[in-house]
């Protein structure tokens, strides 16, 4: 009976302590399971939170880039001078399909300060049309609605999203002015990114999450909703990066499993552990799984406190040790795309250098190190090079590329790895050079590297060789003043625009004197253009006539500026003005319609009457300028049979292999080719049978030496010429001496002072009465 009563007593007991160690489990239980899941809906939130940073900050480097382009083409010369006064050669370079790919870009806007659209750029893909990049001055209809919503800055640049038809587009606009910040704001760059669905995947694809872009007004706050398998967190965007829209983000509840596999685990603990083993599973699973939360929670948070470069602890192969990992993969992720993005932002895409931006940085840094006394002196060269629009044209687009690589390489081979070497846009580039202690030093690198560009680069079995105008700025240890950047880069490009000016291929060292002479060059450029334009360039003549001194040959027209402050300015002045600004062939078009026009009632006089024309190389080469040419003969109603067109010498050798084509297209509307100033530049006797040619002219200098040494030379020429069937012009001749001598020696025709200067359409009718009689 005790046994019994024993036993019952002990079932009692076991019963109440059952019970209470059941309530106690139960409440502690129910008490543990309501805390694990705030903990887990707590850390839930601040991933999704963490996870709209993420996406926040993508986005946002997203918008800054557009504006960087957006700010680079505002503050980019060539923008500027076409707002100015337009320009199809700035267009047909800048605004092409790649260029808008390159910046991922579906439309660029040019808009004057008046709001009107003076050049638009759109893709196929925003405007809807056929075809490719469709480039013009009317904007599309979406075009025209994203320009309304747009906010165009007085100074720097600025983005933005906009929604239009609940689609996202992404905003990037800057002002229009001067690369050295100077002058009026003469427009607007805007450009536009259509966030459809395949840049929206990409993001996605980037972030490793599924985000979308949401128009304003929906929320006010941050919302996190967590349902039963899946999360929803939406934002409204602060002013962190662009105003106007939100972001909403769904994803499934990370930790579902986890919730699920602890419930049961509790209940199991209600049924298999009693006493203490409750405690023991509790601890157990507080360092299993609660500590370890709150360590990934800590250094989540350091990381969006700090913005350090943190990792969680993920070493066990268990599921909270794979959230972990996953983790620590997605800031890796973003980290690369960090770096990348900053690579992109301070690097040239092309060639590998840093860019205009890094170069900026590295000078200030230059500088700063300058006025401290931390560092010797430094040289800034400005690199342009010769002729690279010339390989573009002829080759392609891709092989003037691959020349830009080369060359680049060649340049970064030269220099230390504490300078600097960067593109600055097109065939430019810059070297900044620190510790130097002599401005010898720096030219000398200089020319060294002028010298490595002139090598020529070999494509595709072909040689391309351009040279290279240098200009260097040298600042000494001394320096204590607070240049910017953009001055320094200036006084950079003077010296190498002086470099140009002298000929080209050559290395000009800055000084104070240079930046009033490249103000006046740039007056007399744009009155050149303006000039041009109103027809303010004057046609005057010189006859060309047989040896014999009895029959007129042929006229030469001859440009002539009056500048209304200047006076007269001579061709040899305002040519080569003409052709560093690439006016050459508006000027010679332009040129050749007036003179059609006024030599219109002169051809009809003498049917047989032949004019001469100079025209450059680089304008025969251009694209459709025979056709344009055809139609200036074509609206002046002048017969192009009666049309020669002389090329100088020296300009061929380069050349030969592009100028067939021109010069045979030419030779079908029945014009003729002079080669002009012959003797100073060395032509083979192959290039002048294989050239479609009619005409040599003997340079002034061999005229001149005429009595002096030059007989046997201008006879030789002469002879030479008639071999291959060419008759030949002496130009120069000044005396009846040189006349005759000319004569003797077999040449066809002369030109010359002794005949008749240079001399205005007035002044021509005078003279031909008195040649005539």
């Amino acid at each position: 009976m005790l046994k019994g009563v024993l036993s019952g007593l002990r079932c009692r007991v076991l019963l109440m302590l059952g019970l209470c160690l059941l309530l106690a489990i139960a409440a502690g239980g129910a008490l543990s399971l309501q805390v694990l899941e705030q903990r887990f809906d707590a850390f839930e939130r601040q991933q999704s939170r963490s996870a709209l940073d993420s996406c926040a900050i993508l986005l946002a480097e997203q918008l800054q880039l557009l504006g960087r382009f957006a700010g680079d083409y505002g503050i980019w010369d060539d923008t500027y001078r076409f707002m100015a006064s337009g320009g199809d050669e700035y267009v047909a370079a800048t605004y092409t399909e790649a260029a808008l790919g390159n910046m991922d870009a579906d439309l660029v806007l040019l808009v004057d300060p008046a709001g009107q659209v003076r050049l638009a750029a759109e893709m196929p893909r925003l405007s809807g049309r056929q075809g490719g990049l469709q480039v013009g001055t009317q904007p599309g209809q979406l075009a025209a609605a994203l320009l309304a919503q747009a906010e165009l800055p007085a100074q720097g640049s600025r983005t933005r999203v906009v929604f239009l038809a609940q689609q996202a587009y992404l905003l990037g606009s800057a002002p229009i002015v001067r690369s050295d910040g100077s002058g009026a704001v003469r427009g607007y760059v805007l450009m536009a990114r259509w966030l459809d669905a395949q840049r929206l995947g990409n993001l996605q694809r980037i972030a490793g999450e599924t985000f979308r872009v949401i128009p304003p007004g929906k929320v006010t706050d941050d919302q996190v909703t967590l349902g039963a398998d899946a999360t929803r967190a939406v934002r409204q965007n602060a002013e962190m990066v662009s105003r106007g829209y939100g972001l909403q983000l769904d994803r499934p509840r990370l930790l579902s499993a986890e919730r699920r596999m602890t419930s049961w685990l509790l209940l199991g603990n209600l049924l298999l552990i009693w006493g203490l083993a409750l405690g023991l599973v509790m601890l157990a699973l507080s360092r299993m799984v609660l500590e370890r939360l709150q360590g990934y929670c800590a250094r989540l948070l350091e990381l969006r406190v700090a913005n350090s470069r943190v990792r969680l602890d993920a070493g066990a192969e268990d599921e909270i040790g794979q959230l972990g990992q996953t983790i620590n993969e997605l800031l890796d992720r973003i980290d690369h795309q960090h770096l990348q993005l900053r690579h992109e932002a301070t690097h040239d895409a092309l060639t590998g250098l840093a860019n205009r931006v890094m170069l900026a940085e590295r000078i200030k840094h230059a500088l700063l190190s300058l006025r401290v006394g931390e560092a010797g002196g430094l040289a800034l060269l400005l690199v342009d090079l010769d002729g690279f629009k010339m390989v573009n044209d002829v080759h392609g687009h891709p092989a003037g590329d691959a020349l830009l690589i080369e060359l680049s390489r060649r340049i970064d081979a030269m220099i230390r790895t504490s300078d600097c070497a960067a593109r600055l846009g097109g065939d430019e580039f810059a070297v900044l050079l620190s510790e130097l202690d002599t401005v010898q030093s720096a030219m000398q690198l200089a020319e060294r590297i002028r010298i490595e560009l002139c090598r020529p680069v070999a494509l595709d079995g072909e040689e391309l060789a351009v040279s290279a105008s240098i200009g260097v700025l040298f600042m000494p240890q001394r320096y204590a003043g607070h240049l910017q950047p953009a001055q320094l880069l200036k006084q950079a490009d003077i010296a190498m625009y002086k470099a140009k000016q002298d000929g080209r291929d050559r290395v000009v060292l800055f000084n104070d004197a240079m930046e009033h002479m490249l103000e006046e060059q740039a007056r007399l450029e744009h009155d050149l253009r303006q000039a041009i334009a109103d027809g303010g360039i004057q046609v005057w003549f010189q006859p060309i006539i047989s040896a014999d001194g009895n029959h007129l040959e042929c006229i030469e027209l001859l440009g002539r500026w009056h500048h209304p402050q200047l006076g007269d300015i001579s061709p040899g002045r305002f040519i080569p003005i003409a052709e560093q600004a690439h006016l050459m062939r508006d000027y010679t078009l332009r040129f050749l319609l007036k003179a059609g026009d006024l030599l219109a009632p002169l051809v009809q006089q003498r049917p047989g009457l032949r004019v001469s024309l100079n025209i450059s190389v680089q304008e025969l080469l251009e694209p459709h300028f025979v056709e344009d040419l055809q139609s200036i003969l074509a609206a002046s109603q002048f017969p192009a049979r009666q049309l020669n067109l002389e090329l100088t010498e020296s300009l061929l050798a380069s050349n030969e292999a592009e100028l067939l084509g021109p010069m045979r297209k030419c030779r079908m509307l029945g014009i003729d080719f002079h080669i002009d100033d012959f003797g100073t530049g060395y032509s083979s006797l192959a290039r002048l049978h294989s050239l479609p040619l009619h005409l040599l002219k003997i340079d002034r200098a061999f005229v001149m030496r005429i009595g002096q040494g030059g007989d046997k030379l201008i006879r030789a020429i002469i002879e030479m010429a008639h071999a291959l069937g060419l008759p030949v012009v002496c130009e120069g001749v000044e005396t009846a001496e040189q006349a005759e001598a000319i004569g003797r020696m077999g040449g066809d025709y002369l030109q010359g002072f002794h005949f008749a200067k240079p001399m205005p359409l007035a002044l021509f009718p005078q003279w031909l009465t008195a040649f005539d009689g």
